[in-house]
């Protein structure tokens, strides 16, 4: 049996904060943060590494097809850690 080592590799992503999005049923949701992809929206939320340093977590994902229109408050750059296993082979 392979031993299975986990690598965190980080990357930068763009957020929108404050987010409202409108289903195209016309419902409306509001999150804190989210983070748009070519197939959906990544629903997250903000961890503190440290002193400098903010963090992206994901928590969910809708899908385009669902969503008729997103508006935000503010739009930043932050860091994401993918997390890769290595199974040695």
């Amino acid at each position: 049996m392979a031993s299975e080592k986990k690598n965190a590799l980080s990357e930068m992503i763009e957020i929108l904060e404050q987010a409202t999005v409108i289903y195209t049923d016309g419902v409306k949701e509001i999150f804190d943060t989210i983070r748009l992809t070519d197939k959906g929206v990544v629903i997250g939320h903000i961890s503190s590494c440290n002193d400098d340093c903010d963090e992206f977590i994901d928590c969910g994902f809708i899908s385009r097809n669902n969503i008729k229109n997103i508006s935000y408050v503010t739009q930043r750059i932050i860091r994401r850690t993918k997390v890769k296993i290595d199974t040695g082979k």
